[in-house]
């Protein structure tokens, strides 16, 4: 399955959207890289649950409209990252099939 290219964005801000897993220690030390200064680095890590309030889930699709997907992300990113300064923030969200308990998004600062 073909992925989108990532997003073209200041090195302060890095966006992708994508159907494929990622793997969270190579985007700690990407984002290690780019926060230099910095004097931690937090991670989120959400994951599919497999309930809801209408009871158990087998997975989910996520469908998507990229360009609103990867604009809408951006500007939560930026307005975080000026609100508290931070040196650098990743984001990846995954789309398409996830099953129970697969990664969906990380948010690093």
């Amino acid at each position: 399955m073909p992925t989108e290219p990532e997003e073209r964005l200041p090195a302060a801000v890095q966006i992708r959207v994508e159907p494929r897993d990622f793997e969270l220690g190579a985007e700690y030390e990407a984002l290690r890289k780019r926060s230099a200064s910095s004097g931690a680095i937090v991670t989120f890590t959400g994951l599919v649950r497999d309930f809801n309030a209408q009871g158990a889930l087998n997975g989910i699709i996520l469908e998507h409209y990229p360009a609103m997907t990867v604009k809408s992300l951006h500007a939560i990113a930026e307005k975080a990252r000026v609100k508290w300064d931070l040196e650098a923030v990743t984001i990846v969200h995954r789309v398409g099939a996830l099953e129970n308990h697969d990664q969906i998004v990380l948010v690093g600062v």
